[in-house]
């Protein structure tokens, strides 16, 4: 096989009889992550996602049936106490307008304010008790604009482990079938690049090849990444270098 360029320099000594050397990382490929990392990273990704959408469903409802008013402060905060106590004006569940009382608690955000301070004040439509003070912009509006981002950002994260998985499941049978019944066909490359895209961020050097064969009567095509650091100073293989591919049925096969 000195004359073929092979993709992984491990199948030099490949036993075309047995098969038994065949890897598994061959036929599942490199561009997809390891099942553990891949159910760790679904698993994470679906305890924030349920997080996210619970605090999002209660963020919702303040802004669909938040009401705005004006409060006063009318107990400061103590040495003994980090929260100052503020009176506003609200419907209770009856619909009748009322005062009502609410607390806020003091922190990096919230400093302590004095008695008459005026402050604003959201609460839920005839539900007083939920009220809290806004700081600047409505924060419910800020939240929802924050964990929406947050949402396109885990739910890219639960794509990507959920491809992964499928990946594994799908190489299973195909992994199965080129040891247990597969030739070997050769074939000839027509494309070699380095990887880019996400590829450049993962540290190594990472290549794409292009590939064909004939098969009855028929050009079958496939495209396979590896990780080949001993390519980095070197020329990649020219378009025509011809190549090993290890072939069960017209869905099943891979170059060595």
């Amino acid at each position: 096989m000195n004359d073929y360029f092979l993709l992984d320099p491990d199948y030099r000594d490949f036993d075309f009889v047995d098969k038994q050397n065949l890897k598994f990382i061959t036929v599942h490929g490199e561009q997809h992550g390891i099942l553990g990392g891949a159910l760790f990273m679904l698993i994470v990704s679906s305890v924030f996602l349920f997080i996210i959408f619970a605090v999002l469903f209660i963020d919702l409802n303040y802004w669909r049936n938040g009401e705005h008013t004006f409060g006063i402060v009318m107990r400061p905060c103590q040495a003994s106490q980090d929260w100052y106590e503020y009176m506003f004006e609200g419907k209770d569940k009856a619909g009748n307008l009322r005062q009502f009382t609410g607390r806020t608690i003091t922190g990096k955000n919230r400093p302590c304010r004095k008695v008459g301070d005026s402050i604003q004040v959201e609460y839920l439509r005839y539900d007083p008790d939920s009220s809290y003070e806004i700081i600047g912009f409505s924060s419910t509006l800020t939240d929802v604009c924050a964990f929406g981002f947050i949402l396109i950002f885990f739910g890219y994260f639960v794509y990507s482990a959920c491809r992964s998985i499928q990946a594994f499941l799908q190489a299973r049978p195909k992994y199965a079938r080129l040891k247990e019944k597969s030739l070997i066909i050769d074939g000839k490359i027509s494309n070699v690049s380095k990887a880019g895209g996400l590829w450049q961020s993962r540290g190594g050097y990472y290549i794409e090849v292009c590939y064909e064969f004939w098969n009855d009567r028929q050009i079958l095509r496939g495209i396979q990444i590896k990780r080949r650091d001993d390519l980095r100073s070197k020329p990649l293989p020219e378009s025509g270098t011809p190549v090993r591919v290890l072939y069960a049925d017209e869905n099943t096969y891979v170059i060595l």
